[in-house]
């Protein structure tokens, strides 16, 4: 018996493969409440890695002894060693200038929230001044509280004679609070340093001034939840970014720690320690808190009188007018990158 052949007057349909298409990755966004996290990067396996291994056919003399190199490591015999009052390492406090803070913080994010109301909106140029302003003065006040809260702890772990629950008093109405995200990079590397390369240990703490703030905010500025919830939600409108800060973390990087500069119409940031404490990245991240688009940027956030006026150096000499918005820019395009949003 032969099979039967399938009718030609009946079409027969197959199954049809659904493609589901990934969102894209601005419409990605992580679940409120997640934390700043900077990347690691992998450590890169160096060049020629089979022959580092390989074993020479003669003695290179121009190495020493190795294996006597190698009994002094053992016996803990072989390195820098400091004598023991030059090796304690006593935390030096270095106080933040709480309204040039806020300045440099406000400036920057005028300037990018003008560029963003411009490019997204119909309005006259003095309506553009004034939203660009009053956003930026109430999310300047937001980024503020959480240096804050961001140096509360550390302090009275570092300092627990030097303040006191009055002085360093907790806001009462404080949840984890999102900020634009350069600036929670910055606020993130914000912390203890010990400084390499010197002849003494040093260990840097960064500290507010027991007076004159209110939660680190300028005493002339009120903060306000609702407006500050308000002006995030526009703010995220028009494309701005934000992320929250991990208040736990304690140490932080040196970018903090650089000297503003200006003479014979020249700027640059100088090494008050040694450069090798320094990066590129860093020199960057200080950019942000800037004064803006002037020929002389200076807006010194921090007093490095306890760093001494020893110069090992200067990094970032004499950058274009308005270094705080592309630096700004810049960190937020890798933000994806870089940092969990909210």
């Amino acid at each position: 018996m032969e099979p039967s052949k399938p009718d030609p007057s009946v079409s027969v349909t197959s199954p049809v493969k659904t493609t589901i298409t990934p969102p894209h990755d601005t419409d990605v966004k992580s679940s409120v409440g997640t934390f700043f996290r900077m990347k690691s990067e992998k450590p890169r396996e160096p060049p020629n890695a089979e022959a580092a291994f390989a074993q020479a056919d003669s003695t290179d003399v121009s190495v020493g002894n190795p294996r006597y190199t190698a009994e002094l490591m053992d016996e803990g015999r072989l390195g820098l060693f400091l004598p023991r009052p030059a090796a304690l390492r006593t935390p030096i406090p270095v106080t933040l200038n709480v309204d040039h803070h806020w300045t440099g913080i406000y400036h920057t994010l005028e300037s990018a929230i003008r560029r963003l109301i411009r490019s997204k909106t119909e309005m006259a140029d003095n309506e553009i001044a004034e939203r660009s302003q009053s956003l930026a003065a109430i999310l300047a006040d937001g980024c503020c509280l959480i240096t804050y809260m961001k140096l509360r702890a550390l302090l009275f772990i570092e300092f627990p004679s030097r303040y006191n629950s009055i002085s360093l008093k907790r806001p009462k109405a404080f949840k984890d609070l999102p900020i634009p995200t350069p600036f929670a990079f910055a606020i993130q590397q914000l912390g203890a340093v010990n400084a390499a390369d010197l002849a003494t240990e040093h260990r840097f703490v960064p500290v507010f001034p027991t007076t004159g703030h209110r939660f680190g905010i300028p005493r002339n500025r009120e903060w306000n939840s609702n407006a500050y919830a308000e002006a995030v939600e526009y703010a995220r409108s028009l494309g701005l970014q934000f992320a929250l800060v991990d208040l736990n973390k304690k140490s932080g990087t040196a970018w903090w720690l650089l000297k503003q500069y200006f003479s014979e119409d020249c700027f640059e940031l100088q090494c008050l320690i040694p450069e090798t404490n320094f990066t590129i990245a860093m020199a960057l991240t200080h950019s942000l808190y800037l004064e803006g688009d002037v020929p002389n940027p200076i807006n010194e956030i921090f007093d490095l009188t306890p760093l001494g006026t020893s110069v090992y150096g200067h990094i970032m000499r004499d950058p274009h007018c308005g270094i705080n918005v592309s630096t700004f820019e810049a960190i937020e395009a890798k933000a994806s990158e870089v940092v969990s949003l909210v």
